[in-house]
C-alpha cells in the first residue's frame, strides 16, 4: 500500500494516473473527522430517503474527509487473478486565497481513530489539499486578476510577509557584487510564498531570473537577452504550479469522473456525499439534484453491503456470513466458507511486492481494498447464477464477473430507513418495510418513546414516534418483528397495538376497538394478523 502525502503526491502522481487509467473498476473508503450524532439528526426507520439525505447533509457539513482510500484492481483472466494496486490518501483543507475551513473533530471520531492507530501528524502536517469546482474557480479568478499580488498580506501569515520583504533586501545585497552567470538561493516554506516571492522578485529585478527547486528559489544573475529568452518560455508556469498544489487530490477526482470506470465501496451513502461536496460542488438542497449529480459523475457503482444482502437472499442458505459488516465480509471470503462458494472463485492479490496484507480496518487504503476484495467474490458468485450451466467449471472473464451483478448496480445501501436502498439510476425502491404499528395506552398514565422503544426492543429494531400523550406510532424493521409484537400484546390490559391502516382508514373499527366494543383479545388480534397479511403480499 502506498501512503500518498502532500511530500510524495508529486513523485507517485505519474503512477496512480497510468494505475487508475487501467484498472478494471475502483474502489474506494473515507475516514471523516466526525459525522453529527445529536438527538435531533439520529436515523430511524421513519425516515424517507429524502429525510435521510438531510439528515446526512445537515450532519457532515461541518466535518471532512481526512482520509481517501483508492484501490485499482486489474484482471489476469490467464492466471484467473486480480492484482490490486493500494493507495491511501492523507487530505487536509488547505488555507488558500479565500478559502480557510472551519470544520469539525467530534471527540468519539478521534478516539475512534486512535484506536485504529490513526496518524494525525501525516494529516496536519503532511495532508494533500483539494479544491471543490466553486474553490478552484475562485482560486483561478484570484490568481488571473492578481489578486494575491495586490493584497500580500491578505495571502500569506506575518511570518511569512516577513521573509518575503527580507528577501528584496537580501536580493538587492547580492546584485551589487554579483555577476552573470551567479546564483544564490532563498528558502520558501509554502507554495503561496514560493509563488509571490517569484513574482515580485521578477517584478522588482530584471537582472535575475527565479526557478523553485526542492522548496528553496533559485535566483540566477542574467542579461537582457537571456531574460527576454526565459520570459517567453515562462507562460504561466508559476500560476499553474499554485493551482496544480492547491487543487491536490481533487486532480485525481477528475481524472476517475473522466474515466468513467466502475466505482465500488461498502455501505457508500456518505462517502460519496463527502466525495461531492469536498471534490465536486457543495450538496445541493435536493437529494434528486444529488442523486443525478453523482449518476452523471460515475454512471456504475456498487455497493457491497448491498450485494451482500441480495447474494443472501439469492443463495436462500441458513448461513453465510454472520453480518454484513466489511470486516466479517472480508473474513469469510478470504479464510471460511466463502473460499468454496462457488468453483473457480479469482485469486486476489496486492500489486506491490512490498505490501502486506496485514488488516488495517478503518485505515481509508486498506478498507477500500476490502472492498473491492468482497466485490469480485461476490460478483463472481452473482455471475455463476446468472449464466448457469457449467459456468461454475470454468475460469470467467472480467466481463462475466462485472455483468453478473449488473442488476444491482447503483443501490445503495440504506441503515435503518424506510427503504433498504436508494437507486442512484432511476425510481428508488417502494418501500418493502411492514405498515407502522399504531400503539395506544389504555391506562390514565401517559406513555413517552423510552418506555415504548424499552417495551418493544427485545423483537428487534424498533423506533417510535409520539402521536399524542396516550398514542404513538411505531416503524419496525421487519414482518417478523411486527408479527412477533402483535401476537405477544393481543391480550394486553396495558396497551393495545394494531396496524395503523386500520386506524387511518377505518374510523367505524377505531370506535369499536377504542370504545371497548370489541373486547375480544382473540378477535382483536385475528383483525390485526389478517390486515398484517394483506400488507405482506
Amino acid at each position: 500500500m502506498y501512503n500518498v502525502t502532500a511530500s510524495n503526491f508529486g513523485e507517485l502522481s505519474p503512477k496512480i494516473r497510468e494505475s487508475l487509467t487501467r484498472a478494471k473498476f475502483v474502489s474506494f473508503d473515507c475516514e471523516f473527522s466526525g459525522i453529527n450524532t445529536f438527538e435531533e439528526t439520529k436515523v430511524s426507520l421513519f425516515d424517507t430517503v429524502e429525510d435521510r439525505y438531510q439528515i446526512l447533509k445537515s450532519s457532515i457539513k461541518r466535518c471532512v474527509a481526512i482520509q481517501v482510500g483508492l484501490t485499482t484492481y486489474n484482471c489476469d483472466r490467464n492466471a484467473n487473478k486480480y492484482k490490486a494496486e493500494v493507495f491511501n490518501f492523507h487530505l487536509f483543507p488547505k488555507v488558500a486565497p479565500g478559502r480557510d475551513t472551519v470544520f469539525e473533530w467530534r471527540a468519539s471520531a478521534v478516539e475512534f481513530l486512535c484506536s485504529h492507530k490513526f496518524d494525525f501528524n501525516k494529516l496536519v502536517y503532511d495532508g494533500i489539499s483539494y479544491l471543490n469546482e466553486e474553490e478552484e474557480q475562485d482560486l483561478r479568478r484570484r490568481v488571473a486578476d492578481n489578486v494575491l499580488l495586490r493584497n500580500i498580506e491578505r495571502s500569506i501569515s506575518y511570518t511569512e510577509e516577513d521573509k518575503l520583504k527580507e528577501s528584496y533586501s537580501r536580493v538587492a545585497e547580492w546584485l551589487k557584487t554579483s555577476n552573470v552567470g551567479e546564483s544564490m538561493s532563498l528558502d520558501a516554506a509554502s507554495p503561496m510564498l514560493e509563488y509571490l516571492m517569484q513574482k515580485e522578485l521578477r517584478t522588482r529585478y530584471s537582472q535575475i531570473w527565479t526557478e523553485p527547486r526542492n522548496g528553496k528559489i533559485i535566483l540566477q544573475r542574467v542579461d537582457k537577452e537571456l531574460r527576454k529568452i526565459l520570459e517567453e518560455k515562462e507562460e504561466n508556469k508559476l500560476e499553474k504550479k499554485l493551482v496544480d498544489f492547491y487543487l491536490g487530490f481533487s486532480d485525481l477526482f477528475k481524472l476517475m469522473v473522466s474515466l468513467k470506470k466502475p466505482i465500488v465501496g461498502h455501505n457508500l451513502l456518505l462517502d460519496l456525499m463527502f466525495m461531492h461536496q469536498q471534490f465536486y460542488k457543495p450538496l445541493p438542497d435536493k437529494y434528486s439534484i444529488f442523486k443525478n449529480n453523482i449518476h452523471r459523475l460515475f454512471p456504475t457503482i456498487y455497493d457491497t453491503k448491498h450485494l451482500s444482502f441480495e447474494l443472501h437472499r439469492l443463495v436462500q442458505k441458513k448461513k453465510l456470513w454472520e453480518s454484513n459488516g466489511l470486516a466479517t465480509l472480508y473474513n469469510y471470503f478470504k479464510v471460511n466458507k466463502g473460499q468454496i462458494l462457488a468453483l473457480n472463485s479469482p485469486q486476489i492479490s496486492l500489486g506491490d511486492e512490498k505490501s502486506s496484507e496485514t488488516d488495517r480496518f478503518h485505515e481509508a487504503g486498506w478498507d477500500s481494498y476490502c472492498a473491492g476484495y468482497c466485490f469480485i467474490k461476490l460478483a463472481h458468485v452473482f455471475a455463476v447464477l446468472h449464466y448457469g450451466g457449467d459456468t461454475e467449471l470454468r475460469p470467467l472473464t472480467n466481463a462475466e464477473i462485472l455483468s453478473g451483478p449488473k442488476e444491482h448496480a447503483n443501490c445503495i445501501n440504506l441503515i435503518r430507513a424506510s427503504i433498504s436502498h436508494l437507486n442512484l439510476a432511476g425510481p428508488d425502491p417502494v418501500c418493502a418495510r411492514p405498515q407502522w404499528l399504531h400503539v395506544k395506552s389504555l391506562g390514565a398514565n401517559k406513555m413517552n418513546v423510552s418506555q415504548i422503544a424499552e417495551m418493544f426492543s427485545p423483537y428487534g429494531a424498533v423506533d417510535v414516534k409520539m402521536l399524542k400523550r396516550h398514542q404513538a406510532l411505531v416503524a419496525v424493521g421487519n414482518h417478523g418483528i411486527a408479527r412477533d409484537i402483535l401476537t405477544r400484546f393481543r391480550s394486553s390490559r396495558d396497551i393495545q397495538v394494531a396496524p395503523y391502516s386500520l386506524f387511518r382508514h377505518s374510523p367505524a373499527l377505531q370506535i369499536l376497538l377504542w370504545g371497548g366494543i370489541l373486547v375480544s383479545g382473540g378477535a382483536l388480534a385475528w383483525v390485526m394478523h389478517r390486515n398484517l397479511q394483506k400488507s405482506s403480499v
